[in-house]
């Protein structure tokens, strides 16, 4: 199969969209496509080699404030459950 060139985007929904399009192959969280999967208008086919990605917070100075620990605390703890990568949703 020829592969010629590649879709970019700075958010999932076109990516989705060209993937159900036909466009070629999607590697993305499978939050993007909790709807598309089961109602069958994508497939995966890639399940051996999971989406993965790691999330850092930045901040522009060594010492953080009390604010911004709490903030922290507050990613950490609720980010982590919408970032769920697998296909079932953790279920």
């Amino acid at each position: 199969m020829a592969v010629n060139g590649d879709i970019e985007a700075n958010h999932a929904t076109p990516l989705v969209k060209a993937a159900m399009d036909g466009l070629g192959l999607l590697y993305a969280p499978a939050f993007f496509v909790r709807e598309e999967l089961p109602n069958g208008r994508l497939t995966q086919v890639l399940g051996k080699y999971p989406f993965t990605a790691k999330i850092y917070a930045l901040y522009p100075h060594r010492m953080i404030t009390a604010k911004e620990r709490v903030f922290l605390d507050f990613l950490a703890e609720k980010v982590p459950p919408l970032c769920d990568f697998s296909p079932n949703g953790g279920k």
